[in-house]
């Protein structure tokens, strides 16, 4: 079992073994990726974690690069 920190102010992705924080949590985490606050995500296997994780990344690579765009057109006048 696995548990996924992301925090975008951080800029930190991490997929590390259960914390023994959330031991208790143990029975109710599936081979899906299971929401558990806004920085944390738990599931049984890691490759859903890491797809999701890859997910996430690329959203804000897009956020930043559509911004990035809108400043490229900004013209002079």
């Amino acid at each position: 079992m696995y548990n996924l920190y992301i925090s975008k102010t951080e800029r930190k992705i991490e997929i590390k073994p259960l914390r023994k924080v959330f031991q208790n949590y143990r029975d109710s985490i599936t081979d899906e990726v299971t929401k558990y606050n806004e920085v944390y995500y738990f599931c049984a296997k890691r490759k859903p974690l890491v797809d999701f994780a890859e997910q996430t990344k690329q959203g804000w690579i897009d956020e930043l690069e559509f911004e990035l765009n809108k400043i490229k057109k900004i013209q002079i006048k």
